[in-house]
């Protein structure tokens, strides 16, 4: 199976040098309970989520560090999958919420991809360490 460099982490603002990086410039929610959560159950992951996503809207953030930061849960959610294969099919909609908030086309369309990816239970395959910009929002 083919290795599919994923460019969700690092949207709209161009390339960070590393995930650890991102993590910490983008950090306004605890990246490690996400994974925790969407790792243990995705019923519990899929609200978690909505309500990290409800505070990005009303924070006072741009557009393109609100995708920054959609792109950081969708690579925990990524994670959780990957350590996880178990709750990894189920991830699936939870990575397609992510994706359906985001504002940015190219990252969009890859955290769907991805989401068919993890649903097809090739989720181990998704490197979420390589950072790679998205479009300009």
């Amino acid at each position: 199976m083919k290795n599919i460099v994923i460019a969700i982490s690092f949207a709209a603002v161009g390339a960070i040098s590393t995930p650890s990086a991102a993590r910490a410039q983008a950090a306004t929610f605890d990246s490690a309970q996400v994974t925790a959560v969407c790792a243990a159950s995705s019923t519990q992951c899929q609200a978690l989520v909505a309500q990290i996503i409800a505070q990005l809207k009303v924070a006072e953030l741009s557009a393109a560090a609100i995708n920054t930061q959609l792109g950081v849960l969708a690579s925990s959610i990524v994670t959780a999958a990957q350590e996880t294969p178990a709750v990894a099919a189920a991830l699936a909609d939870t990575l397609r919420t992510v994706a359906v908030a985001s504002t940015d086309p190219t990252q969009a369309e890859q955290i769907r991809e991805v989401a068919t990816i993890a649903s097809e239970g090739g989720a181990g395959s998704v490197d979420t360490t390589t950072a790679v910009g998205a479009s300009p929002a």
